[in-house]
């Protein structure tokens, strides 16, 4: 019981923070979770980094679902995020596909 009240308090701030209700929709499904922390993963190692909300969202979704940073690679659906990303290989691409997927403000950019 305590989890679900620790993951709908952070979905709620999250929305608030965030200010967008797509975010709240993906950081519910463990399956895009680790596709969008993936892409981020990949953006970070080639691009930029995570904004502030961008960092909110994934320590959210790794608390909401328990993800380890450490375990992510473990998980097929995060390295075929990280995969996508590298097919697109253009940072500019990767923002504007997260953009387009309704996660705005998530990603730096130059």
């Amino acid at each position: 019981m305590k989890k679900i009240i620790t993951a709908i308090l952070l979905a709620m701030s999250l929305s608030v923070f965030a200010g967008s209700s797509k975010i709240d929709q993906y950081i519910q499904n463990k399956n895009l979770v680790l596709q969008v922390l993936g892409a981020g993963a990949y953006y970070e190692d080639h691009c930029q980094g995570f904004t502030a909300v961008g960092d909110f969202y994934r320590n959210s979704a790794m608390t909401i679902h328990n993800f380890k940073e450490t375990d992510l690679i473990t998980y097929n659906l995060f390295r075929a995020g990280y995969d996508i990303a590298a097919y697109y290989g253009d940072c500019k691409r990767i923002s504007d596909e997260f953009k387009q997927l309704g996660l705005k403000n998530i990603l730096e950019e130059s």
